[in-house]
């Protein structure tokens, strides 16, 4: 059985910090998936607790060759049982610059209990760079908001946003949340 997750991903503009006295905005990609918990294969660590590792490989690339690289490994919450294991959510948040033009994204996370166990993901799209007049990032479903202190990769503006890593929506859905930022108000 193979990894089953799902990924989604938006692109947002970010102030340069190296530039000093000038507003330049960047595009920065976020990258979003989520993964079945039943999908992996667990371990149980030294402190008794039952966890899932997976390596996770992130490659953008364009016509010039790779663009940026990011390899890690995901290690789920350590879970006392079984029943605490079906019931999280396995969800990562990853933030990236990248360059304006065209971008392919490779996503590859493997099972490090079982590397037979992997799923891959593709894409590609146009960065578009920041422009001089007043301009919308791209839009964020989202799955909650709330309040918390807690600094995570998934808070904004005070604000913890969840995104929802695909773009369906079930009949049960009764309200749609997004996050979509305006760049350049100052021109309007």
């Amino acid at each position: 059985m193979a990894i089953d997750a799902i990924v989604s991903h938006t692109i947002f503009y970010q102030q340069d910090a190296k530039q000093t006295g000038k507003l330049l905005l960047l595009p920065h990609i976020e990258i979003y998936w989520q993964i079945k918990p039943n999908a992996l294969h667990y371990i149980t660590n030294q402190e008794k607790k039952i966890v899932a590792n997976i390596k996770t490989d992130i490659t953008f690339m364009n016509d010039a060759g790779i663009i940026k690289q990011d390899r890690y490994i995901l290690q789920t919450v350590p879970r006392a049982n079984v029943n605490e294991l079906m019931q999280q959510r396995i969800i990562e948040l990853r933030r990236y610059e990248l360059p304006a033009g065209y971008v392919k994204m490779k996503l590859v996370l493997t099972d490090m209990a079982d590397s037979l166990n992997h799923f891959s993901f593709s894409d590609s799209f146009m960065v578009s760079p920041a422009s001089d007049k007043a301009f919308y990032s791209g839009i964020e479903l989202l799955d909650s908001v709330f309040e918390s202190p807690v600094e995570t990769a998934f808070k904004k503006n005070g604000k913890q946003q969840v995104p929802l890593c695909t773009n369906f929506l079930d009949d049960g859905v009764n309200t749609i949340r997004y996050y979509a930022e305006l760049y350049g108000a100052d021109h309007i």
